[in-house]
């Protein structure tokens, strides 16, 4: 039988904001550079903007980017708003047509340049993988849900 590691509870808080984040975190990890800004600003309206600007930093805190972005905390909105020089209500208006936060979102990707991973790197990094986990006395094999 597979095996799990990590409970339903544990990865649901893995996929999404905690509730509070702490305020040096909050410093290291949503403040935005002068390149970030310089490219925040190449969008028009404060609501694509700050919407932009927080799937950026989302990506780079979570690793991921949530699909709604209501669920970002308020402090973490209000922050990065603040650099904006808007308010965090923009936000309510950003990404009404589904197109333009996945447009946003590949530009985002793109920023550290992310790509899809050809078949060659991803066999490497199978195999990777598999040494990785023979290294242990007990290796665990499951499949995905």
């Amino acid at each position: 039988m597979p095996g799990r590691i990590l409970t339903d509870r544990e990865r649901k808080r893995l996929e999404q904001f905690p509730a509070q984040v702490a305020p040096s975190d909050l410093a290291t990890y949503f403040t935005l550079s002068s390149a970030q800004l310089n490219l925040v600003c190449q969008h028009r309206g404060d609501r694509n903007r700050l919407g932009f600007a927080l799937q950026l930093l989302t990506l780079r805190y979570l690793g991921f980017c949530p699909d709604r972005l209501t669920t970002v905390p308020a402090d973490v909105v209000a922050y990065v708003a603040g650099q904006l020089n808007t308010t965090p209500e923009a936000l309510v208006h950003y990404g009404k047509r589904a197109q333009t936060r996945t447009d946003h979102f590949q530009k985002v990707q793109a920023y550290p340049g992310f790509r899809p991973a050809k078949l060659k790197e991803l066999r490497a990094l199978t195999g990777w993988l598999l040494e990785r986990a023979l290294e242990h006395d007990k290796p665990m094999y499951w499949e995905a849900e």
